[in-house]
């Protein structure tokens, strides 16, 4: 990978400079950029840089000559900022990283250490604000006085309402004041952003990092709450410690640690519909020695109420079809002897037509037992179709007094089709004696239509219908008399119903009429 780079803190941004890629045939190259060092060494067979590293790419340059990159996006001042380069080709392929170049931003303006919950209420909560003194301002571009403006933004909005200006000052590095709280806001049901200005005299020397609060909430579930938190603080998140509160007690108690990668706990074994409250303790840090090391921050205090959203795992299906019979015996698991405790009822879903979309399917019964898993369809006249089944929990009500069901997600869905079936006889005798009078099919299974028409030896059509059972009674559709005695030729086209889409055939033969009569329509 490329050689030698390295990384100088530049004002707000970072300059990167690095050796020309020793691969001729490179095209430029990739920029990386993580919080805080890794100390990652590739391996010799590694190219690029992986994501597991925690290497986001943040930018790159085009041709071989061009290293030099400047970071000037999103930079916090307190944090080290570490870099890898690769040198990209004409295929998309990287070569191997870099070695990491780390650099801190000069601390040349305030920075924001603490933005922490102190009371929790709708309308009169409180933050305090914390920010560290610059320690590298240059007194002869910026000699002071100085003072801070404080502004704040609702929710995770750019901070735009001045709050507070501080009094001047004639030293910066030792400012006497560097806390604000801010009373009488909604700290109950949002997060609250802030930003410290510094000025010098009347002139804008620069911006903090816009920081919010850190705002939680809960998702409730079965017998369990999830808490979770939403931190866009800048330093680098080390750990959390969520608190519950104890009714024992009337005092919150310390519940769990979470690493810092994380951002929710789940508190489990709770009682549904019962309230339980909680807040967060985070613990961060800066890279910068003239930072305090570790940051301590509180959430505001959020309560959550437990109740039964978990839908079972689904069944196993199978399907075992007789397509002469007509029928389809549908066969399941239940799965409160696998993966669930609370079923008591299924649903059959059906589609007409192949599919494996839900949406094609609707709801054709429903089985208020979780020990019968079986069902038959008998009588069908078409057994093609996609079966699937859902299974139902508990009827419970939720925290709104509402009574509600989780139904799981479709089981496997089975699909089976029609056996089509279309037989003529050779002969039929319509003289009225009541035996075989009515020219039928020997079979006709799962025929939606056909077009039959009979001929007689002049070519001349004398029967037609599109009844699937033909259901001739002899008599020619000309003149209404029964036909002669002899052969006729019969031709048919066959619509079969089949599970992706109906199938046309044809067939052609002979059909032997008696009749003891002498018309001449043969």
């Amino acid at each position: 990978g490329p050689e030698n780079l390295d990384a100088q803190p530049s004002g707000n941004s970072v300059e990167l400079s690095w050796d020309i890629s020793y691969c001729d045939h490179a095209t430029g190259y990739n920029i990386y950029r993580r919080a805080d060092s890794l100390g990652y060494v590739p391996d010799h067979c590694v190219t690029g840089v992986p994501p597991e590293t925690g290497y986001v790419l943040i930018g790159s340059t085009e041709g071989v000559d061009n290293t030099e990159f400047i970071d000037d996006t999103g930079l916090a001042l307190g944090l080290k900022y570490c870099y890898m380069v690769t040198a990209t080709f004409p295929d998309g392929a990287e070569s191997q990283p870099s070695l990491e170049s780390c650099a801190i931003l000069i601390k040349d303006l305030p920075v924001i250490t603490n933005v922490s919950v102190g009371l929790t209420n709708l309308t009169n909560g409180r933050d305090t604000i914390i920010w560290s003194n610059p320690t590298e301002l240059n007194p002869v571009q910026f000699p002071g006085p100085y003072h801070y403006k404080v502004y704040r933004g609702d929710e995770y909005n750019e901070p735009d309402q001045l709050i507070f200006t501080s009094p001047d000052a004639n030293e910066i590095i030792g400012y006497p004041d560097t806390v604000f709280v801010d009373e009488g806001i909604n700290t109950q049901s949002q997060a609250n952003t802030f930003r410290i200005d510094l000025y010098s005299d009347d002139f804008f020397v620069g911006s903090t990092f816009s920081t919010p609060s850190i705002f939680i909430s809960t998702i409730p579930n079965d017998n369990k709450l999830t808490v979770v938190w939403d931190d866009r603080t800048p330093w680098i998140h080390e750990y959390y410690e969520v608190y519950k509160f104890d009714e024992d007690l009337g005092e919150f108690v310390y519940l769990d640690s979470v690493v810092g990668s994380l951002d929710q706990y789940t508190d489990t074994g709770l009682v549904n519909l019962e309230t339980y409250c909680y807040y967060v303790k985070a613990f961060g840090s800066y890279a910068s020695s003239s930072i305090l090391s570790t940051l301590i921050n509180y959430s505001q205090e959020t309560c959550g109420i437990p109740w039964d959203r978990t839908p079972p795992c689904p069944p196993e299906l199978t399907v075992e079809s007789d397509c002469e019979a007509g029928e389809n015996f549908l066969i399941w698991t239940n799965p409160n002897n696998s993966c669930a405790d609370d079923v008591i009822a299924y649903t059959i879903y059906y589609s007409p037509t192949l599919s494996d979309n839900p949406e094609d399917f609707e709801p054709i019964v429903n089985i208020l037992s979780a020990t019968d898993t079986t069902y038959l369809f008998t009588d069908l006249l078409s057994v093609a179709g996609c079966y699937a089944v859902t299974a139902s929990d508990s009827l419970l009500q939720d925290p709104d007094g509402n009574f509600t069901q989780n139904e799981s997600d479709f089981s496997n869905i089975v699909c089976v089709d029609n056996c089509p079936e279309f037989a003529m006889p050779n002969v039929f005798t319509p003289n009225n004696d009541g035996v075989n009078d009515v020219l039928l099919p020997i079979s006709s299974r799962h025929i939606k239509e056909v077009v039959f028409n009979v001929y007689n030896r002049w070519g001349t059509i004398v029967f037609q219908t599109n009844n699937p059972q033909i259901e001739w009674d002899g008599k020619d559709m000309n003149s209404n008399e029964v036909v002669s005695d002899g052969v006729y030729f019969y031709t048919i086209t066959i619509e079969s119903i089949l599970l992706d889409g109906n199938q046309t055939t044809a067939q052609s033969g002979y059909v032997y009429v008696f009749t003891n009569q002498a018309n001449t329509t043969k």
